[in-house]
């Protein structure tokens, strides 16, 4: 499924951060891995939000909600690591942000939505 391809291609992309932040690897690469996390998440919220909306998804506007705090809260770690090198926040908050958005949050839908794609 799409959606599942997508979460593999982000966490591909916050592990390859990873691996250049522990390998203090230079800081604009960095900062490019940054932006595609932030572009790729952009992306995959339309797909998500645009299958819940076509689905009719009964609580698409509290996980709507929920997409436009996680962005909020993103851009504003993300300044952080920009002007303080604050990768400890950085990573920490992509580890939980993804395990719960992937492992509770999207999980929330999973069944309306198989629901509605074998119908």
């Amino acid at each position: 499924m799409l959606i599942d391809d997508q979460h593999k291609g982000i966490v591909s992309l916050i592990n390859t951060l990873h691996f250049s932040i522990c390998n203090k690897q230079d800081h604009t690469f960095q900062k490019s891995l940054i932006d595609a996390i932030e572009n790729y998440t952009k992306i995959h919220f339309q797909t998500e939000e645009h299958l819940l909306e076509k689905s009719n998804y009964p609580e698409l506007a509290s996980h709507r909600k929920l997409h436009d705090e996680l962005a909020i809260r993103r851009e504003h770690i993300n300044k952080e690591f920009i002007d303080h090198d604050d990768y400890v926040t950085l990573l920490q908050f992509l580890k939980e942000w993804w395990t719960n958005h992937i492992n509770k949050d999207d999980m929330e839908y999973v069944s309306h939505v198989m629901e509605y794609i074998h119908n």
